[in-house]
């Protein structure tokens, strides 16, 4: 009876919400928190994967509107931007 081992995404959501809940239930308080810090951490990191990374051509977009370069000026400025960091990581190495 193959249908007996399928289950629903709800079904496995559960399962694992009913172990953790196990758990947690035998971890000190101390620990409780540092659980607690890690999931606002995981739930903050949901909402920033969905903007451009720092720095990148879409970043400087988003933040700068539909601003216009010449031919090339977007790569130059990336490039001197690229230039700055690495001196920046050299100087605090």
């Amino acid at each position: 009876m193959w249908w007996l081992n399928l289950s629903t995404t709800e079904d496995k959501e559960t399962n694992i919400l009913r172990e953790l809940a196990g758990k947690l239930e035998k971890l000190p308080e101390d620990k409780l928190k540092e659980v607690e810090d890690f999931a606002d951490f995981l739930l903050s990191r949901k909402d920033r994967v969905a903007s451009p990374n720092r720095g990148s051509p879409e970043a400087l977009l988003e933040q700068f509107g539909g601003a216009s370069f010449e031919n090339g000026e977007l790569d130059e400025l990336l490039g001197d931007i690229q230039e700055m960091r690495e001196m920046e990581l050299k100087n605090h190495n």
